[in-house]
């Protein structure tokens, strides 16, 4: 199977291409990241960062059904599904990401799993949703209620 990698980051970038390789993955290396999205249609995502606070570009991966791989810091996991949606991993760990990357390439084989993780982020982040949490958030600090905005 081929992976396309998408990493700026030249140390990054070649740790990941050799460790894949010695992986018996076939590798292409690309910069841009605009310049990959049509190309990852049967692919994964992975983000690379140490820490992502909520992580869009997963998110939107997901919706678009890749499996993916992710920081286990930050906001992550509370929505990557470990070994069902996508794998999270100590990403300054360059092993681990090659493990989590060959990980996420087999889950893209699995038959319905692009369907269920599309399904589960579109329930949970759809717009409809997202504007009555936003409006009961903005309902409660008009009303001057800022213990009940934690909560």
């Amino acid at each position: 199977m081929r992976v396309l990698l998408v990493e700026d980051d030249e140390m990054i970038g070649h740790s990941l291409r050799e460790a894949l390789g010695a992986q018996g993955w076939s590798v292409d290396w690309v910069k841009d990241g605009l310049l990959a999205q049509s190309a990852l249609a049967d692919g994964a995502y992975a983000c690379a960062s140490r820490k992502e606070e909520f992580g869009l570009a997963i998110v939107e991966a997901l919706a678009a059904g890749l499996p993916v791989v992710a920081p286990l810091s930050g906001g992550p996991p509370t929505y990557v599904e470990q070994g069902r949606t996508g794998f999270l991993v100590d990403t300054g760990d360059r092993a681990a990401l090659a493990r989590g990357v060959a990980g996420a390439l087999d889950l893209a084989r699995r038959p319905g799993r692009a369907e269920y993780a599309a399904e589960t982020i579109a329930s949970r982040y759809d717009i409809s949703g997202m504007a009555r949490v936003m409006a009961s958030i903005y309902r409660r600090v008009g009303d001057g209620s800022r213990d009940s905005i934690a909560s």
